[in-house]
């Protein structure tokens, strides 16, 4: 005997996972209480984003799969997406602490256009090319379990909902581009220098650093706290370190 919900129309084997179902989507006379994690098609919310997933392709056929990835560290892992958020022109972001447990600690990395825009005040306005967040969970996220001997296990989910594409303008720019003009400003060189520079540099294939403003400039000469003052290109060694490296290389 089939238990199906009348709100969705998934069908359970038991009553109790029914129920188990139901609550999951806060369901409450009838109504579903708002959650971030939300079917667009049919106006369905869910408490959490693994719930929405399964709706998503047991109800529209989407194929919304997870991936099992080993690392032999962090680092390798941080390797991994740095290099994976290039090549797709995407950003996973950090937007939680670690979460302790039995065996080791899990990191939680959503795509970048999760979550909901929120204006402080009237005069912080929206961007003019607009928010990066849709208001909404993205199904694509990272999950990454650090065992206490260091070996790395990532559960990935790649797939997007909720936005059509990620957008240039939304993506930060790699830190690597930071330090290299960071250097150039650090010697002196011209925020038009600069800008021509990478104007005439574009390729084939755009990249979040061919879009480079003005803007962003004046960005990273604050981020960076340039100074020239007992040798020191920003007040953290590491990264001055790097800003060295660039005018040497």
């Amino acid at each position: 005997m089939n238990f199906n919900c009348e709100i969705c129309q998934i069908g359970f084997s038991t009553k109790f996972s029914l129920n188990r179902h139901q609550k999951s989507l806060k369901y409450q006379s009838g109504e579903i209480k708002l959650k971030l994690s939300q079917c667009n098609d049919c106006d369905i919310n869910f408490s959490k984003k693994t719930l929405l997933i399964d709706y998503l392709n047991k109800v529209h056929g989407l194929s919304i799969n997870k991936q099992i990835i080993e690392f032999t560290n962090v680092l390798e892992f941080q390797a991994w997406k740095r290099d994976y958020e290039l090549k797709n022109d995407i950003e996973y972001i950090q937007n939680t602490g670690q979460k302790e447990c039995k065996d080791g600690q899990r990191y939680y990395y959503e795509c970048c256009r999760t979550g909901i825009h929120e204006v402080e005040n009237l005069k912080r306005m929206i961007k003019t090319q607009g928010s990066k967040k849709i208001n909404q969970n993205c199904t694509s996220h990272i999950i990454l379990f650090e065992s206490f001997e260091g070996k790395c296990v990532v559960t990935f989910y790649k797939e997007h909902y909720g936005h059509k594409e990620i957008g240039l303008q939304h993506i930060k720019i790699p830190d690597i581009k930071k330090h290299e003009i960071a250097a150039k400003l650090s010697q002196g060189v011209t925020f038009k220098r600069i800008l021509d520079d990478v104007r005439e540099n574009i390729g084939n294939s755009l990249k979040r650093e061919d879009l480079i403003t003005r803007s962003d400039l004046h960005n990273i000469k604050q981020k960076y706290n340039l100074n020239l003052k007992n040798g020191q290109f920003h007040k953290s060694d590491a990264t001055s370190g790097d800003i060295f490296l660039f005018l040497i290389l």
